[in-house]
């Protein structure tokens, strides 16, 4: 376990359940990126873990499912995820922008203030 969130397919039901249900997760995270600019696409690295922002009902993946970033595309302008199942095997993989995911961190980041509008 790392940063209280286990390293299995456990994770993704954790944030499923602690921030994906959230009814105000999308406006959240809209906000959140307005405010520090949208500099999400240059910090996106090969294998780093990430969260769907969005549901795409079409490949049946839905927010707050965790994948991993395999290729990235178009010159950081899009990346490939893949999405596995708790044994490692890939049930999804196909290319994102960096708006439809975030980066997911399991070590302590320095304290931010937060400011409301």
């Amino acid at each position: 376990m790392r940063g209280g969130i286990e390293e299995n397919g456990d994770s993704a039901l954790f944030l499923e359940e602690k921030i994906g249900r959230c009814p105000h997760f999308p406006q959240l995270l809209s906000a959140v990126r307005k405010r520090r600019g949208d500099n999400m696409k240059n910090s996106i690295k090969l294998f780093d873990v990430v969260a769907l922002t969005v549901d795409l009902p079409e490949h049946n993946l839905w927010h707050g499912q965790v994948g991993t970033v395999v290729e990235i595309l178009a010159k950081g302008n899009a990346f490939e995820v893949e999405f596995s199942d708790s044994d490692g095997r890939t049930y999804a993989s196909l290319g994102l922008r960096p708006d439809q995911i975030m980066i997911l961190h399991y070590k302590s980041l320095p304290a931010r203030k937060l400011v409301f509008a």
